[in-house]
């Protein structure tokens, strides 16, 4: 019985203790975070639509799912019949038995008694 009761006050203690620790820290991280410079501030103004500030480095990217125009705009990645959105969330791949020609997903022509791999590489 005694032994409950000291569990159930360690853990109580525990809990203020990281509370106090998490005030602390957030405290000290509003009062010495840096002020942005006014080139920050510049950049921050300029994010276009469909963009975000970068996680590492200064400026901004375009959201997955856009690109970078030539105007410094975020254009959504036209994304053709039978493909899908790549893993960089820039550029397209064309689903499988299909290959990457002229902007497109044109078929894969297969001779006769042939068959796909998982070795063949469609674009």
């Amino acid at each position: 019985m005694r032994s409950d009761r000291r569990n159930q006050l360690r853990a109580r203690v525990t809990d203020i203790s990281c509370r106090t620790w998490a005030l602390l820290l957030g405290a000290s991280a509003l009062i010495f975070a840096p002020t942005p410079s006014s080139s920050e501030e510049d950049t921050l103004r300029a994010i276009p639509l469909h963009a975000h500030i970068k996680d590492y480095g200064p400026g901004w990217e375009c959201d997955r799912g856009y690109q970078l125009s030539k105007e410094r705009t975020c254009v959504a990645v036209e994304v053709p019949e039978n493909a899908f959105l790549a893993f960089d969330g820039r550029s397209w791949r064309c689903h499988r038995g299909y290959k990457k020609q002229a902007g497109i997903c044109a078929s894969v022509e297969l001779p006769d008694h042939a068959h796909l791999s998982d070795l063949t590489r469609t674009g």
